[in-house]
């Protein structure tokens, strides 16, 4: 009795403080993984970002500036048959994984991530 409780507290608290570390890890990285899905997409879609001078700098906001401008200038429409293109990237999918998006079930990602449903 008291030990099961006793391991259930101790599990509860090691499973709690690895979401928090995970949580962190998350928040430190944000803007950088941001950044890299976006160069994916950019290259995906034939944008030349990387050309610009100022995106090599290593400046995020910078990059994040450059790959909005770029992204948004457009209406840019993905069609599931391109995105499910896009998971056979190894780079494209580490990316989504540093982001704590779950590929293994890349079939219905599209659907889990597509706004105009």
């Amino acid at each position: 009795g008291v030990f099961n409780l006793i391991m259930a507290i101790f599990i509860d608290n090691v499973t709690g403080s690895q979401l928090q570390r995970r949580n962190r890890e998350l928040a430190d990285s944000s803007e950088k993984v941001r950044v890299m899905i976006k160069e994916h997409v950019a290259r995906f879609l034939g944008k030349d970002v990387r050309s610009r001078r100022t995106f090599v700098t290593g400046d995020l906001d910078v990059q994040h500036s450059i790959l909005d401008e770029q992204l948004l200038k457009d209406e840019v429409v993905i069609h599931r048959e391109s995105f499910q293109r896009w998971l056979q990237d190894p780079e494209f999918t580490e990316a989504l994984e540093d982001a704590y998006i779950d590929v293994s079930n890349k079939a219905h990602l599209f659907d889990i991530m597509d706004a105009d449903m």
